[in-house]
């Protein structure tokens, strides 16, 4: 992405693309491939991409919109050909390897005319959720599959009428391999003759940042952010203008945004927005009441639930070993009471958590076997550089482990930081690829619903993940024989046990026992 809006920074003197992309002949390239005489001479007429006969082109947009992912040209996602004006838009592969979506959402209905770039639907992959947007201007007049269905890669999602039989008379051989372009998620004026439509297939996937026809939302597309930071500023109603950016050139992070959902002034102003774009007709009627089961019912797992299943078939695969203890949870009380002050002056929400996670990344420095994959086909460890450590969070569409990057170069604020991020994009459906892979290590914090004791299940390629259940003020025995009242709370291991011995992870879970217990100890061991 850093690469394209590199070439797609300068607006007013155009630059060509280098020479293997355009000078290309405009005699006709095979029996199978369309001319690309004729694709130059539809460009010119719509966008004045052309500048001469040799095709040498040039792309000329502002950075007033946000990109689209755009396009490999190949048979199996490009748009095909039906009866007359009537184009199939197929899902495109969205890469990772991902042959299904599960549908969540359609913006559009039968019947409904749709412009070039307005939303079509929205997608969850098993790493992310995407919105699919349209390639064509024209009315809708099939949609293939119904919400929460599984769509396959490749296949129809959506049958436009462009009103232009062009389709059908040119369409894109699969053996084309031109290579792929950025395209600008501008072109109002591109018309519906479609002279290229057949001749460039474009997913133009674009995470959550687009609402074509909502005021609101355009002018949220003049300002530079992510798809991911505009998904979330859409989800809070929030106008993108009334952020304070301090990203590189004035761009707009997910850090400015939660620090401005976090602001009180902030949100009157969100509230007073959100109220000011609803009516009386778009107000959520109220929750009905749930009804008593008469009759079985055959519920179908989407979402994270369904992906999870998938992780625990692989899950059951691995020879668990368990290890548990208990952990007195005074000294963390005590840490935990000295540092939150502080953590709010930087506006950043301070729970056990970060501590925790920063024990178990110095523990995994002195056990950096329980750091690392295992591959069963070559039987061999991969031990991990970075300390990627999951946390498991329990969420409205199900159980979700993003992951937290180089624990072991991050201070107790700056885990408690991107914790606070992570949780804030679970909750909103709006986690990204980056944050749900990678993981070397994992954390459940059972406790926080209610439970001392748990079995956790490793989560595939990891060879470990670990259970905290609550804490209790409970009776032990001091030094002196003495009843005293102690704060305590449990831990429950999971190893693989094909490379995880009882005596590394007794070791690992004392030495993490040991830096909780003893915060000075942790703290005088941070780098």
């Amino acid at each position: 992405m850093r690469s394209a809006l590199s070439l797609f920074r300068t607006a007013s003197s155009p630059k060509k693309i280098p020479s293997s992309y355009s000078k290309i002949s405009s005699r006709k390239l095979t029996s199978s491939s369309i001319k690309f005489e004729s694709f130059v001479k539809n460009a010119a007429s719509s966008r004045n991409w052309c500048q001469n006969s040799n095709a040498s082109i040039s792309f000329q947009c502002g950075l007033s919109r946000s990109f689209s992912t755009s396009m490999r040209l190949n048979g199996s996602s490009a748009p095909s050909a039906s009866q007359g004006g009537i184009v199939s838009f197929n899902l495109a592969d969205i890469g990772e390897g991902i042959a299904e979506c599960e549908l969540l959402k359609w913006h559009i209905k039968e019947g409904d005319t749709i412009s070039q770039f307005d939303p079509i639907c929205e997608v969850q992959s098993d790493k992310a959720t995407v919105e699919i947007t349209s390639r064509f201007d024209g009315v809708v007049k099939k949609l293939y599959y119904s919400k929460g269905q599984m769509a396959k890669v490749g296949s129809p999602l959506v049958d436009i009428d462009t009103g232009n039989s062009s389709h059908s008379s040119s369409p894109l051989s699969s053996s084309s391999n031109l290579s792929p372009s950025i395209a600008p998620n501008t072109a109002p004026d591109m018309g519906p003759s479609g002279g290229n439509q057949g001749a460039i297939e474009a997913a133009s996937v674009a995470f959550h940042n687009h609402n074509v026809g909502n005021s609101f939302h355009e002018e949220n597309a003049k300002v530079m952010a992510s798809p991911a930071v505009r998904h979330m500023a859409r989800t809070h109603n929030i106008n993108l203008k009334t952020v304070k950016a301090s990203g590189k050139d004035g761009r707009i992070t997910k850090e400015d945004i939660l620090k401005f959902i976090s602001d009180p002034k902030s949100q009157v102003v969100a509230e007073s927005l959100a109220s000011f774009k609803q009516t009386p007709s778009s107000l959520p009627p109220s929750a009905p009441q749930p009804e008593a089961l008469a009759e079985d019912r055959v519920v179908p797992l989407t979402g994270y639930s369904r992906i999870m299943a998938k992780t625990m078939v692989l899950s059951n695969s691995i020879p668990h070993f368990g290890y548990s203890d208990e952990v007195i949870a005074d000294g963390l009380i005590s840490l935990r009471k000295q540092l939150k002050k502080i953590a709010e002056s930087e506006g950043v929400k301070l729970t056990y958590m970060p501590i925790i996670i920063k024990a178990t990344s110095l523990a995994l420095s002195k056990y950096p076997t329980l750091n690392s994959s295992f591959n069963a086909e070559s039987s061999v460890i991969i031990v991990k550089g970075s300390h990627n450590i999951g946390v498991a969070m329990n969420t409205p569409n199900g159980l979700v482990v993003p992951n937290i990057k180089d624990v072991q170069k991050k201070s107790i604020l700056e885990i408690a930081r991107e914790l606070n991020r992570l949780q804030a994009a679970a909750s909103t459906a709006s986690l990204q690829r980056e944050d749900l892979s990678g993981g070397t290590f994992s954390i459940s914090n059972i406790g926080t619903i209610g439970g001392t004791y748990a079995s956790p299940v490793i989560v595939p390629p990891e060879v470990a993940i670990g259970a905290i259940g609550k804490i209790q003020k409970l009776p032990r025995f001091d030094h002196h024989g003495s009843v005293v009242p102690q704060h305590i709370f449990n831990i429950s291991w999971s190893a693989d046990h094909r490379v995880i011995d009882g005596a590394t992870i007794a070791n690992f879970s004392n030495l993490w026992k040991d830096f909780l217990e003893n915060p000075s100890v942790m703290l005088f061991q941070t780098k």
